[in-house]
């Protein structure tokens, strides 16, 4: 499991770098006025996101990766937008407050 963890952190490192990108000016226009038209006026796209599981803590700072259920986790999100989805990845722990 964690061969395939690895080996999936690796790819998405590589992605954020090559395939993933904001909307440019001209894309966030059109965007805008096609969700103006849905009933949402200056939103340019719709974002939803998720925590993955992982198998075990994580080597480098794994103290910082515990979610709120105290797993072990990286947040997974997605952008979309009218024509197109985008995933965007934080690879980077987030502390969540357990309050």
């Amino acid at each position: 499991m964690v061969n395939y963890t690895n080996r999936v952190m690796t790819a998405l490192e590589f992605a954020m770098g090559h395939e993933i990108a904001w909307p440019d000016r001209q894309e966030r226009a059109v965007n805008s006025a096609h969700f103006a038209g849905l009933g949402f006026p200056g939103c340019i796209g719709l974002v939803d996101g998720t925590l993955v599981k992982l198998s075990q803590r994580p080597h480098d700072d794994g103290e910082t990766c515990s979610d709120r259920k105290s797993n072990y986790s990286i947040m997974y999100m997605l952008f979309a937008t009218r024509t197109s989805a985008s995933y965007t990845f934080s690879l980077e722990c987030m502390v969540v407050a357990t309050t």
